[in-house]
């Protein structure tokens, strides 16, 4: 898989929706991951994807145009934590990181809201189908 690919996943569960989710994997990307972005496409996330070892994982909302959810996952994609609405941090505003309450491998950024209409939640399992070209 190779950085900016359209990875696709289905909730593996009874009618379980698909979604898509842009692949973020280098430091710099994970680092820039949505930061000045106007918007994301309804219902598509950023993939965060991680090699080391699962962990508290920390991400920040400095920078951002749209509040997000936060989806943790483990090392079998299977749904650890969520955070839902997490709101952007204003220029000149403190920035506090927003940290998975249990250890995670990966994560994923969906506009807030879409977590819930995807029908996303803590114990689920995700899988992993096909990544393509941007």
């Amino acid at each position: 898989m190779k950085e900016g690919n359209i990875l696709s996943f289905r909730v593996n569960k009874t009618q379980g929706q698909f979604f898509k989710a842009e692949l973020v994997q280098t430091e710099e990307s994970r680092r820039q991951g949505l930061m000045f972005r106007d918007r994301q496409p309804h219902l598509q996330g950023m993939f965060f994807l991680f090699t080391d070892r699962a962990k508290r994982r920390s991400m920040w909302m400095m920078n951002m145009r749209f509040a997000l959810d936060i989806v943790w996952l483990d090392g079998n994609l299977r749904i650890v934590s969520i955070i839902r609405g997490a709101q952007p941090c204003r220029t000149g505003e403190v920035c506090e990181s927003i940290t998975s309450i249990y250890n995670a491998q990966h994560a994923i950024e969906f506009n807030a809201g879409d977590a819930e209409r995807l029908g996303l939640y803590e114990g689920d399992q995700l899988k992993f189908l096909s990544a393509k070209s941007k």
